[in-house]
């Protein structure tokens, strides 16, 4: 059960820093990605 939190709560603080990462870059970001998946 602990484990559940734990990793829960991981998720929800790499999500928030991948989110405000994004945010950040705004959209050269997803235009990297979109380039880099075409690859």
């Amino acid at each position: 059960m602990f484990n559940a939190i734990l990793w829960l709560v991981i998720g929800v603080i790499t999500f928030n820093l991948t989110d405000k990462y994004v945010k950040k870059n705004g959209t050269l970001a997803q235009y990297e990605k979109i380039n880099y998946y075409q690859r």
